[in-house]
């Protein structure tokens, strides 16, 4: 069995610009985020208080902050910015980002897009 240390943040539901359609540009919509954050189990056994560890209310209030910052065209814009923010800390190995959008089609629960990279990847692409 591996090992594994990873921060989770499921749900948190904000109000977003976001979208290429006129009606999105007009007025924020609800978009729903969740995010998991891996580093080594290593880093989790040997820590002290938070020292060295990835924080989730920093990471939500960077979120916040960003989603508030801006128009997103895209909700994989808004994800690969998100990605950034998990990857700052240098002992995370691995970022899975979702972005939901529940309220654009009625017939279904939401519509979206879910990113998924390792350290190695990222340094590649972000």
């Amino acid at each position: 069995m591996n090992s594994l240390y990873a921060i989770e943040i499921k749900g948190l539901e904000l109000l977003a610009s976001i979208g290429i359609l006129p009606i999105e540009r007009a007025e924020r919509q609800r978009i729903i985020i969740s995010v998991r954050i891996e580093s080594p189990v290593e880093i989790a056994m040997a820590a002290i208080g938070i020292e060295g560890l990835t924080n989730y209310a920093e990471v939500v209030g960077r979120i916040e902050a960003r989603v508030a910052s801006r128009h997103f065209d895209l909700v994989e814009e808004l994800a690969r910015e998100i990605m950034a923010i998990g990857f700052e800390n240098p002992s995370v190995t691995l970022v899975e980002v979702a972005v939901e959008k529940p309220d654009i089609i009625a017939a279904v629960r939401s519509v979206g897009c879910r990113l998924r990279l390792d350290r190695d990847q990222w340094d590649l692409v972000g």
